[in-house]
């Protein structure tokens, strides 16, 4: 059941909210529509919160500017169409979730709600340059699925960041080009210290798999990285520079070994596996036309019950094929296979 707050504005009584209990209300009508639902008596006449979540239709409506109020706006999945500019007077905004739609407009739209933490905009038609975001305090970015551009924002406080299908450049102008994942102190950091889960598939990065991870070594907190369908090549390594003045480092001792539990890289051109995060579970290299597991790797990922998505892969080493197959074939240990 859906539960939604307005304020009573116009001809209406002065009333604060509006408790929307019925699933026949159709979103088009304006503000006022909401008249023929029975109201709660509250003091004061501030909007904080709309709340739908079930199938709604029609558009947003150009009375949402009078709602200063607005905190809170949660439409996901409804049939709801309009333009962001609609909201552009609801500065106040820190939750704004509109996924599966059929809203459009740009991000510039949005550019002073500096309150906004949570923003979840995928599946919709909505464009702009993600750096129109700059003044807000993201902690929840999901643009998937949409016609976002330009480049990644050094947001501090971001915890999930979802940019699939988008042409957010992830590296190349983004500050992330040229990141070391140690400070001069020798001191591990990461360009998004509170970053759990990154999603960047189908965004078309062309470059290396060492490229693209070597930034994020250093974030304690990262346990998701997909990069499906990304263009990238090369192998996920078990070595990589980390500062400017040359030093390389074990896998082992890089802070996001330590916390990644699911790396996607499927549909892509990886060559090669030299190691697994410590505490990988779930490795998907699914679509690599041609792959090879340096001596030792698929033993341990297979004795470590790390879930291996291998389908469609052709293996330069065959032994590895081999005892692969015979393992999951024959249901025994390594030791007994």
């Amino acid at each position: 059941m859906g539960l939604g707050y307005v304020c009573t504005i116009g001809p209406l009584a002065k009333k604060r909210f509006a408790q929307v209990r019925r699933r026949d209300i159709w979103f088009a009508a304006p503000l006022k529509f909401f008249a023929t639902v029975r109201f709660e008596p509250r003091n004061g006449c501030d909007v904080t919160e709309i709340n739908f979540y079930y199938p709604l239709h029609g558009s947003l409506h150009d009375q949402f500017r009078e709602l200063s109020g607005l905190q809170q706006l949660h439409l996901d999945d409804t049939n709801v169409e309009g333009d962001l500019g609609v909201l552009q007077a609801n500065t106040k905004l820190e939750r704004l979730s509109m996924r599966a739609t059929r809203v459009s407009g740009s991000l510039k739209n949005l550019q002073n709600a500096s309150r906004l933490r949570h923003l979840d905009l995928s599946k919709t038609e909505v464009s702009g340059d993600v750096g129109e975001l700059t003044n807000a305090e993201l902690r929840y970015l999901h643009l998937s699925g949409t016609k976002v551009s330009g480049a990644l924002l050094p947001w501090k406080e971001i915890q999930d960041l979802h940019l699939s299908g988008t042409k957010v450049q992830i590296l190349g102008p983004s500050f992330l080009e040229d990141f070391c994942p140690r400070d001069a102190q020798g001191k591990w950091i990461c360009p998004f210290p509170s970053l759990k889960s990154f999603d960047v598939s189908g965004t078309p990065l062309s470059t290396t798999v060492e490229r693209l991870l070597r930034p994020f070594l250093g974030c304690g907190a990262l346990q998701g990285i997909k990069a499906a369908e990304c263009n990238l090549t090369g192998a996920i390594p078990s070595r990589l520079q980390v500062d400017s003045q040359g030093s390389f480092r074990d896998h082992t001792q890089w802070p996001v070994s330590q916390v990644l539990r699911v790396l996607d890289l499927a549909s892509n051109n990886v060559t090669r596996v030299e190691a697994l995060p410590a505490k990988c579970q779930a490795l998907i290299l699914a679509g690599n036309p041609s792959m090879d597991f340096k001596t030792g790797v698929l033993k341990k990922a297979i004795n470590d019950k790390v879930a291996l998505d291998l389908r469609n892969v052709l293996f330069v080493n065959t032994e590895d094929t081999k005892r692969l197959l015979s393992i999951f074939l024959c249901g025994l240990s390594l030791q007994s296979c």
